[in-house]
């Protein structure tokens, strides 16, 4: 069977990079003979972290807005033509908070799919937020052109109702939460290459600059890391999720983005701390979460990979952006939300030190459940497999 998988592959976030890997693994287990096509904005990328996967027939090109009729534009109608099924997802693909782009784009995926009469399948996607009624004039259009909707959350789900779409919904998990299962074996190697002094607390941080936050509250986060540094005698680690360069999202120039952002942030510290390379794999960045004590995210993936790797998790997140808070609510932890518009650095510090003080009884707990949204991520799986065994409409 041929699959042509759509999602923001290959622009440089190392969590739609997990999503891609994860969904891939997952297929081919559930779904034999299987054969995958693959839209990417960056082939190379996309051909590295597939290579050692032989079900990979294809990899097919976009570019960034300045080459965008550049594109392999023979490529996306020869993937369409042959394919028996086109999934697109999963990630937060129908938005436009960011930039105008994705809902135009991905709509006009879904109905390129209807065109060629694929069955078409949106799979945990997630959907919001939608600011202009253009945009959720298309999101509709393209949601209605599914034989199968799952959403990564609730609120996805509601919005789509608010839309009009009044098909079948399902309300699944993220497919990152299944990737520590299907790539165990490597990623405890991974963690045994970056072992540490267990002694000493780790602190995780990823942090992102895609919205624009003030000094002030940036100097708060870096009080917070140094109150907790100085008193637990901890290191901090940054890890970076997005390394977009292409111009796509403001901001964007001649350094990932997330390194920037952790640059800056750095330099704001008192306290030793080390940068991750930007250049990883997924796997290299859960097994880096997996070595810290507690995560302090501004990033989904850096959330969902601490859940999944049973670390204690705080999060930071802009007011106008639901889908962290949906996520740590899910996980129970809705009291370990920040706003990145009112932090207060003695606040936020108690609050880390009181995680790292009871750290096992958190770990329980944010184990218990990370086997729930693994188990709502594998439903996920579970329909899609489902519906893709099914004769094609």
């Amino acid at each position: 069977m041929n699959i042509f998988i759509i999602g923001w592959f290959g622009a440089g976030n190392i969590g739609d990079e997990a999503i891609l890997l994860s969904e891939v693994l997952a297929i081919r287990e559930r779904v034999k003979g299987s054969r995958f096509f693959i839209l990417s904005f960056n082939r190379e990328r996309t051909k590295r972290l597939t290579e050692n996967i032989s079900e990979v027939d294809r990899i097919i090109g976009f570019n960034s807005k300045d080459k965008f009729f550049r594109s392999d534009f023979k490529g996306l109608l020869s993937a369409f033509k042959n394919a028996d099924a086109v999934i697109i997802g999963g990630g937060g693909i129908f938005q436009d908070i960011y930039n105008y782009y994705p809902i135009p784009f991905f709509s006009a995926m879904a109905l390129m799919a209807r065109l060629f009469r694929k069955q078409l399948v949106f799979h945990s996607v997630g959907i919001g937020p939608i600011q202009s009624s253009f945009s959720r004039i298309l999101c509709r259009m393209a949601a209605d052109s599914a034989q199968m909707i799952s959403v990564r959350d609730a609120e996805s789900k509601e919005l789509l109702r608010e839309i009009g779409v009044k098909k079948e919904i399902q309300v699944t998990a993220d497919p990152v939460f299944l990737l520590r299962s299907m790539c165990s074996d490597k990623i405890d190697t991974l963690m045994e290459k970056q072992k540490t002094d267990r002694d000493i607390p780790a602190i995780g941080v990823c942090v992102q600059n895609l919205f624009p936050w003030s000094k002030e509250n940036k100097k708060a986060l870096a009080g917070a890391l140094d109150i907790l540094a100085g008193e637990r005698k901890a290191r901090i680690v940054f890890v970076p999720f997005g390394v977009y360069q292409d111009g796509w999202f403001h901001g964007a120039g001649s350094e990932p983005i997330d390194v920037t952002a952790s640059k800056e942030l750095a330099g704001m510290l008192k306290s030793e701390h080390s940068i991750m390379t930007s250049h990883t794999t997924p796997e290299e960045t859960m097994a880096a979460i997996g070595r810290t004590d507690i995560v302090i995210s501004m990033r989904l993936h850096g959330i969902i990979m601490g859940i999944s790797m049973g670390v204690p998790v705080v999060a930071l997140t802009y007011g106008n952006e639901p889908k962290i808070r949906s996520l740590m609510e899910r996980a129970g932890r809705g009291e370990d939300v920040f706003y990145t518009d009112s932090l207060d650095a003695g606040k936020l510090a108690d609050r880390m030190g009181e995680i790292i003080s009871r750290n096992e009884e958190f770990r329980r707990d944010i184990g218990d459940k990370a086997r729930y949204l693994k188990r709502e991520a594998e439903k996920g799986i579970e329909l899609l497999s489902g519906k893709l065994s099914q004769p094609s409409c």
